[in-house]
């Protein structure tokens, strides 16, 4: 188990059960209040604070998916959201300081960057998903605030796209030996709505 997988499993239980409850007819045994609360108490305390680019990512894309389940079903989870994009701005400040892209393309990771250019594309999704309903969230201009600390960095995702759509930068072993996964993420990064909306 790696550190995001309770989170990750937490909240796509809460994803499929806040879905479930939409349909009356859903068996009670298909309720999963139990590996919710187990997955939860596993997230709980838990600092999330990374320096992989790709786990960095992750955790955006979790924080959308939650902010998601909390303005559309309503979910009430606002504390955990917080607490994470506390984090991942920490570690966001901690990864940009090392200067990670002035590396030369032979010694970098295509997926793991191109995971945090998926990412950083949920901020602006959901500054504007928490304007818009505001009333589902506690402490919205909290929250508002810690989005727009994070936006500062929205534009990185572009600098990494451009520099991996580049043929020359493809070429290098680095980009070869996983072209496929750097493929699909480079796609994804792309046109991330279909990965990022739930």
């Amino acid at each position: 188990m790696v550190q995001d997988d309770p989170l990750d499993g937490l909240l796509t239980f809460q994803q499929l059960q806040a879905r479930a409850q939409r349909f009356a007819d859903t068996p009670t045994e298909l309720k999963l209040s139990r590996e919710i609360t187990a997955l939860s108490s596993l997230c709980l305390g838990r600092s999330w604070m990374t320096h992989d680019p790709l786990r960095i990512g992750g955790l955006l894309t979790d924080a959308y998916k939650l902010v998601q389940l909390i303005a559309i079903y309503p979910l009430d989870d606002t504390d955990r959201l917080e607490e994470l994009l506390q984090d991942i701005e920490y570690a966001l400040c901690a990864f940009m300081r090392h200067k990670p892209f002035s590396c030369l393309a032979e010694h970098r990771i295509a997926f793991r960057e191109l995971g945090l250019a998926i990412g950083l594309q949920a901020i602006s999704k959901m500054l504007k998903l928490i304007k818009q309903q505001s009333k589902c969230f506690r402490h919205p201009n909290l929250l508002i605030g810690l989005l727009e600390k994070l936006y500062v960095y929205y534009p990185v995702h572009d600098i990494i796209e451009k520099f991996w759509l580049n043929p020359k930068h493809q070429s290098f072993d680095a980009w070869q030996e996983h072209s496929d996964i750097n493929s699909v993420m480079l796609a994804t990064s792309l046109h991330p709505d279909g990965y990022l909306q739930l």
